[in-house]
């Protein structure tokens, strides 16, 4: 079963399809109400050109090329925000934690995802690089981000520094 978010060109969220909020991230740009539709009747409808696989709604990886840094950062920044409050191990998540409430696009980092964490300013930054070789599901954005990026590099690293400083001021 296909489940997924839908997105304009642009970044901005459109909604989602009858299933919900999880799997494959389309970009859509037409006019449709696809809120009571299947996500494959949205992707296969009548503009879809079975020799380009392309159509008017198109899964992210088929046009991730096309799409600006900016759109790239508004819909990682959307798709994270949808975990604000939640548990994720021993930390609640919160989009606060992170510099500028988003998650940015960086062409020059080296790897997929970078984060790092600034002390005197109590924030995180997660920069994409747009280069990682999953699928782009609700589901592998949110883990590479949440899970990897923000607990284990900013909140755990957080805990390490200010567990050393502690122990720098005791001495």
């Amino acid at each position: 079963m296909f489940e997924d978010p839908v997105y304009g060109s642009d970044g901005t969220y459109r909604g989602t399809t009858i299933e919900g909020f999880t799997g494959n991230i389309i970009i859509y740009d037409g006019n449709k109400d696809f809120s009571n539709m299947e996500a494959i009747e949205l992707r296969l409808d009548e503009s879809f050109d079975v020799t380009k696989q392309r159509g008017d709604a198109n899964i992210y990886d088929a046009v991730r090329n096309e799409l600006s840094s900016d759109a790239k950062s508004k819909i990682w920044t959307h798709v994270t925000s949808q975990m604000e409050g939640q548990q994720i191990y021993d930390e609640i998540f919160t989009m606060n934690d992170l510099e500028g409430g988003k998650i940015h696009f960086d062409s020059k980092i080296s790897g997929s995802w970078e984060a790092s964490y600034r002390l005197e300013e109590g924030k995180g930054k997660i920069s994409g690089s747009d280069r990682y070789g999953y699928e782009t599901t609700v589901e592998n954005i949110q883990s590479s981000i949440i899970t990897h990026e923000w607990y284990s590099h900013i909140k755990k690293i957080r805990e390490i520094i200010m567990d050393h400083i502690v122990l720098l001021i005791k001495m």
